[in-house]
């Protein structure tokens, strides 16, 4: 089976999500159904379902928070978003969530597309504490599998499992560096 941006159809998938990013930079949350999405988030589903079972996957939050996750799906993903998007680097989260249960997100300083890859969600965006009101925040939106949110940096959310054990991934997107002119 070909690799994420192997093929055209796939290549959609991710720029789609990419398209997302550049219209909404900080602007606001935004949902995107991105185009040919079943076959990755299979993948992504089965590889971390596959290290959780093993044991393999990260067991805490804080060990999430890296730019060099094993599975290597997750790392073709992280890197085609990157070159798509023009990022430094792409942070890696995965966060599984009990039936109810709610946890703040794990990436909020960085522009982060959560991607639902198993069961139901609710995400609540936030203004950051520091910044003007927004009009259309605080906003709660119910998420499924193949449902990407995009929220930009320094918007603080949280995520809420729905009525069975949910999965989403989170992609942080490390803005590259502003080049600078002699």
């Amino acid at each position: 089976m070909p690799a994420p941006g192997e093929n055209e159809d796939e290549d959609m998938f991710f720029r789609d999500m990419a398209e997302c990013v550049a219209t909404h930079q900080e602007v606001g949350p935004a949902l995107v159904w991105p185009r040919n999405a079943d076959g990755v988030l299979r993948r992504l589903r089965t590889e971390h379902e596959r290290a959780l079972a093993a044991g393999t996957a990260p067991d805490r939050p804080a060990d999430r928070h890296t730019n060099e996750d094993t599975r290597p799906l997750v790392r073709l993903v992280a890197e085609r978003l990157r070159t798509l998007v023009g990022a430094s680097a792409v942070r890696v989260a995965f966060q599984d969530l009990a039936a109810g249960e709610t946890r703040e997100g794990l990436l909020a300083d960085a522009d982060t597309l959560l991607i639902t890859i198993r069961g139901g969600l609710e995400c609540s965006v936030r203004s950051a504490s520091a910044a003007p009101p927004r009009r259309h925040l605080p906003l709660t939106l119910r998420m499924r599998v193949g449902e990407v949110l995009y929220v930009p940096r320094s918007y603080p959310f949280s995520l809420t499992g729905g009525r069975s054990p949910s999965t989403v991934l989170q992609l942080g997107l490390v803005p590259a560096a502003p080049r600078t002119t002699l």
